[in-house]
């Protein structure tokens, strides 16, 4: 079976520790450097990426641009919906990963 990595993608406070919270696992940071996306690929890895399009409030989005960046390296699903709880945004990534990464 290939390595896989899962990415939940948001700016800064939109929720997205608190996503990965309602899932009872940790949130770590990947940083912002292109490299460390190649050299994943180069690893062997599948990338997936479960991007939030907007901030909780729904007054900040990622761009059309960071999304494409995304798709580059691996299969990108954007999340669009605003202002629902942790554990309504846990339940999308959940189906994410079972659906996506996992094949179920």
């Amino acid at each position: 079976m290939q390595k896989r990595m899962v990415f939940v993608v948001g700016h800064k406070n939109w929720g997205k520790s608190r996503t990965i919270r309602a899932l009872l696992a940790e949130c770590g940071t990947v940083g912002k450097r292109l490299s460390v996306l190649v050299g994943l690929k180069d690893d062997g890895y599948r990338l997936y990426f479960w991007a939030m399009r907007h901030s909780f409030y729904g007054v900040r989005e990622l761009q059309a641009d960071e999304i494409k960046q995304m798709k580059q390296y691996g299969k990108v699903e954007v999340f669009e919906d605003k202002s629902v709880s942790a554990e309504k945004r846990a339940k999308a990534l959940r189906t994410f990963i079972e659906t996506e990464v996992l094949g179920k």
